[in-house]
């Protein structure tokens, strides 16, 4: 059986273990976790099955929106519809707070993107394209990453 409870900062440890079995998440220091965890854990969850961490999604409570940073499930239990479980309870977070959804997705990253294109059809909400987000990296001009910006519109 699969639960959900909310995220503590004391779970930082066990969502970088789970980011580094994600593929292709990126994987952040621990400090960036308990950063996210304490001031944001709130409206991320963690998904357990058996008291077993085996998925999350983390989020980052933007002025006007609710931002989904990080979700992953650990490949063992995927397609079983577990992504949209973590979706809903974070949508229902953000419509108790009057805010939207706001996700960015890897162009390649189709996974993501059809759970929550899934998650909104499924609920009659409109996913539309904001922008693409381009980020560089000083260091390396090499570097470049690309995601398109998506709003998730919820009715209130």
């Amino acid at each position: 059986m699969y639960t959900l409870r909310n995220i503590t900062e004391a779970d930082a440890p066990v969502l970088r273990y789970l980011a580094k079995r994600c593929y292709p998440l990126d994987v952040h220091t621990q400090y960036t976790y308990w950063v996210v965890a304490k001031y944001y854990g709130e409206g991320g969850f963690i998904l357990e099955k058996d008291g077993e961490p085996v998925g999350y999604l983390m989020t980052v409570d933007a002025r006007k929106a609710l931002f989904v940073w990080q979700i992953g499930i650990l490949p063992a239990h995927r397609g079983k519809g577990l992504s949209q479980m973590l979706i809903h309870e974070t949508a229902e977070y953000a419509k108790s707070m009057g805010k939207n959804l706001e996700v960015t997705i890897a162009e390649e990253n189709l996974a993501s993107f059809s759970a929550f294109q899934r998650y909104c059809e499924r609920h009659g909400m409109l996913m539309e394209k904001a922008e693409l987000v381009e980020v560089r990296d000083l260091d390396d001009p090499d570097f470049q990453e690309k995601e398109v910006r998506y709003i998730l519109s919820l009715h209130f």
